[in-house]
């Protein structure tokens, strides 16, 4: 969860090293950058609502990137 700055330039490279993870799905908060972050990493799909994002994916692990005031919430 999050386009932040470490996930593109740290951590999807560090998913993607591992033989068994992929990254699979992305959420932001703007649509525009968040669509934009997953075309520019080649994240097959993304979204800007939270229950749909977590509801739509087959997802077994979770990383939030977004900033710590929302984290609380998106867990």
């Amino acid at each position: 969860m999050g386009a932040a700055t470490i996930t593109k330039e740290r951590m999807c490279s560090a998913f993607r090293s591992h033989p068994q993870a992929e990254v699979a799905a992305l959420y932001g908060s703007d649509a525009e950058r968040t669509r934009q972050f997953a075309e520019d990493m080649e994240v097959p799909a993304w979204d800007t609502g939270l229950d749909r994002f977590l509801k739509g994916n087959d997802l077994d692990t979770v990383y939030i990137a977004s900033t710590n005031d929302k984290h609380c919430n998106q867990t």
